[in-house]
């Protein structure tokens, strides 16, 4: 836990000093990746916090030299092992020697140079994009192994989307879902993202939260009916709920997010584009994300939409017409996020492997 905020506070230091990093915002986001990448691949092998399931993917990354990929497989046809894609890559590493601290190093580095990536292309002020990733996403991608690599590719195909290249984006998130398949739920997102913003938005979000209050088991079916594996159509049977408080935070960052807009200097239209297609993602995420107090696992789905927020916020606060404002929303939104992650105790479960 000290490593992770002393590892911050370092980056913040950097940051106050770039008057002498004129221009320098590519190293900023390559320090920034390798900070992230050190605090994924020096974790010790542990159910962090009880809550996390590394201890089952290392265990089973320890079979796979005396397993066939015919067996592998057969399992996946029959369901007893998830995204055999995963599990084939990860095969293939541990066939040749490669250890499982360092396999996990490699799933780290995938995630954190992914994340760096698009910081760089698209947060116009990537220190809050930092802060908003350690908040909301970083500590389950420690865990969530499978999803955490479908997400670092879904990085690129948010780049695909903004770029408005329908083909590559149909791979990356093709690849993805050979990871994690529920990043298939991703694929609507080219073309959710050209909607215009505007009161669409506000009576979707409020049909969902409506219907994720009063007639949740709707979402149980929905999920029994469109599910494509066993895996995902076990979600519809899960009986454990999250609080609204995640709800909450993405409610307040997506509102945030619109009403800081308001005040945004005029942007190039590629800039303009970008920001309405996040915005249109962070709407889905939001959407999605009030079931996760109807089916947990409705929070893992939100992310991919939601996690493009790293960069829409950074993007409307770095473009206020006013530097008061800007001030203003940097200390607040930077301070906000920084206290709930203490308050919370984000990452007051994590081990290094030597504390192991």
């Amino acid at each position: 836990m000290i490593l992770v905020y002393s590892g911050f506070f370092l980056i913040l230091l950097l940051y106050t000093q770039k008057e002498r990093f004129a221009g320098q915002k590519k190293l900023f986001c390559f320090l920034v990746g390798l900070y992230l990448f050190l605090i994924a691949a020096l974790r010790g092998i542990t159910d962090i916090g009880g809550a996390g399931d590394l201890l089952t993917y290392t265990t089973t990354y320890s079979h796979l030299p005396s397993t066939s990929f015919s067996s592998l497989f057969k399992d996946w046809q029959n369901g007893d092992l998830k995204d055999f894609g995963f599990y084939a890559v990860a095969k293939v590493l541990a066939d040749i020697g490669i250890s499982k601290q360092v396999w996990l190093g490699l799933i780290s580095l995938l995630f954190a140079a992914a994340f760096a990536w698009f910081l760089y292309r698209y947060a116009d002020e990537p220190l809050t994009g930092v802060l908003l990733m350690l908040v909301m996403f970083f500590s389950f991608t420690l865990t969530g192994l499978r999803q955490t690599v479908a997400l670092a590719i879904i990085f690129f195909a948010y780049g695909f989307i903004l770029e408005k290249k329908p083909i590559p984006f149909l791979l990356a998130v093709g690849v993805a879902a050979l990871f994690h398949s529920s990043a298939l739920i991703f694929l609507p997102a080219y073309w959710i993202a050209k909607l215009k913003i505007g009161w669409k938005q506000y009576v979707v979000i409020g049909a969902f939260l409506l219907v994720a209050i009063f007639k949740g088991d709707w979402f149980r079916q929905l999920v029994e009916l469109l599910a494509w594996n066993e895996s995902l159509e076990q979600y519809a049977e899960r009986k454990v709920t999250l609080t609204w408080s995640g709800y909450i935070i993405k409610a307040f960052i997506f509102f945030f997010c619109i009403f800081a807009r308001r005040n945004v200097e005029k942007l190039p239209e590629k800039r303009a584009y970008a920001l309405q297609a996040l915005l249109n993602c962070m709407t889905i995420g939001l959407c999605i994300q009030s079931f996760s107090s109807v089916v947990a696992e409705a929070f893992r789905l939100s992310t991919y939409y939601f996690m493009g927020c790293t960069a829409a916020v950074p993007l409307v606060i770095a473009n206020q017409k006013n530097d008061k404002d800007r001030f203003i929303m940097y200390l607040g939104v930077g301070g906000a996020l920084f206290a709930y992650m203490l308050y919370a105790g984000v990452y007051d479960g994590l081990r290094f492997f030597w504390q192991v």
